[in-house]
């Protein structure tokens, strides 16, 4: 007899305790979750819900304010790609019977540009030097020293193609000895443009200038490229209704790369 009250009052304790830890994992609690940037993609965040008992209930991620939802309450983690930077706020949220309860965090988000996107030259066709077979380039011109122009499909800044130049001699100043000239563009007389392009590479010293030997040639300043891709610009205001774009790039001995070149009004 006391053996059968003993086990009838583990039964019950056996119950009433496996009852209990059910109600307790059934309880909703303030969700929690991470959110970590991907090393291979800055655009991609890596989101994770860690709620102790996220299995006990439907829970998802909104990945911005009236944006993509996405499953969290499946094991392991989510990934998530942005379409564009800037600042986002994530949200989780957590159903249950009573209702819910969401936890949100803001993250800033970098997209990297598309290298396989279309250059805008604004005036300039082909600014992306994309087009083209071999080491010619549609739409532009070797007025001086062709030879020592070529295609470039390593080191580029954005596509696959870039140009190249390789001086072999310095040329103490004399610009025009290498020239690298663009298609007839139309241009408004006394409107004000912005020329800017890409260089790395030697330090060898680049001019921009428009329409040479047309008699109004405008003639921009020095600029000496680096190591590192860098963007360089400067302005012309327009004196002829239809103009071109030179690189004059023969004054100095060295080799370097040219990409993304554009011309855009003020």
């Amino acid at each position: 007899m006391k053996i059968t009250k003993i086990l009838s009052l583990l039964f019950f304790v056996t119950v009433f305790i496996s009852c209990e830890e059910n109600e307790t994992s059934l309880e909703l609690i303030q969700p929690t979750f991470t959110a970590t940037v991907s090393p291979e993609d800055t655009g991609t965040f890596i989101f994770e819900n860690t709620t102790p008992n996220k299995g006990d209930f439907y829970s998802y991620f909104e990945y911005d304010i009236a944006g993509d939802r996405g499953a969290a309450d499946r094991p392991g983690t989510v990934a998530y790609s942005y379409k564009a930077s800037g600042n986002k706020i994530v949200t989780l949220t957590m159903l249950g019977k009573g209702g819910y309860l969401q936890t949100s965090k803001a993250i800033s988000v970098t997209v990297a540009p598309d290298p396989s996107a279309a250059f805008d030259g604004g005036l300039i066709v082909n600014g992306g030097l994309e087009d083209g077979s071999g080491d010619d380039f549609t739409s532009w011109n070797k007025n001086n020293g062709a030879d020592l122009m070529t295609a470039e499909t390593t080191s580029v800044k954005g596509g696959s193609r870039a140009l190249k130049v390789t001086n072999t001699e310095d040329n103490a100043g004399d610009h025009w000895k290498t020239q690298f000239v663009s298609d007839a563009f139309d241009t408004a007389v006394d409107t004000t443009y912005i020329i800017s392009f890409w260089i790395k590479g030697d330090a060898a010293v680049v001019r921009a200038s428009t329409s040479p030997g047309s008699g109004s040639e405008t003639y921009g300043g020095d600029m000496t490229a680096t190591s590192d891709w860098t963007e360089y610009s400067q302005e012309f205001t327009a004196t002829i209704a239809s103009s071109t774009l030179s690189l004059d790039i023969g004054s100095t001995k060295g080799t370097f790369y040219i990409d993304n070149i554009s011309v855009v009004a003020k």
